[in-house]
This record gives structure tokens, C-alpha cells and sequence, in this order.
């Protein structure tokens, strides 16, 4: 059996942002919304031809406990559904 490859991809990708958002976060002085920087849902910014914001949310936590959670289902069901689509 192959390793869930693509699982541990969005796994890092899911850690790896939500490390980025935790590091602009203390960093931030300017008063900068930084969920919406990050890539947050806006459909009137999407409208106006910000498609990257249909995917970007996937990546984005509001804390650890969110991402803790989402991690343990992405790890529980993911490796799951790769084994049965094929990488």
C-alpha cells in the first residue's frame, strides 16, 4: 500500500499557513485585516476577479483547536478517499 501522499501535502499546507497566520499576526502594526489578506471568502472581491479567494479558505484556521480538528479528519478521511481515487 502507498502512502497517502496528497494527504500529508494539505496536511503541511493546513500547518504550514496556519504557522504564517499566527507569525503575521503578532507581527501585524498596521491594522491590517489579515484574514482577508490571507484569502478569505469576499464574494464581491471574488466578482471582481479574485477567483485564488475560491480556494485560499480551505487553508485558513481561526485557531489551533480548528486546525487540531481539521487535521484529525483530514488524516482520518483523506488517506481513504486517495486510496480509492488514486493519486
Amino acid at each position: 500500500a502507498d502512502s497517502p501522499f496528497y494527504t500529508y501535502v494539505f496536511l503541511f499546507a493546513n500547518i504550514f499557513i496556519y504557522g504564517l497566520e499566527v507569525l503575521f499576526e503578532t507581527q501585524r502594526q498596521n491594522g491590517t485585516n489579515l484574514i482577508l489578506a490571507f484569502g478569505s471568502k469576499i464574494n464581491e472581491l471574488i466578482v471582481a476577479g479574485e477567483y485564488w479567494r475560491l480556494v485560499t479558505p480551505i487553508f485558513l484556521h481561526g485557531g489551533l483547536l480548528h486546525l487540531a480538528l481539521n487535521s484529525v479528519a483530514l488524516l482520518q478521511l483523506a488517506p481513504q478517499v486517495e486510496m480509492g481515487y488514486g493519486p
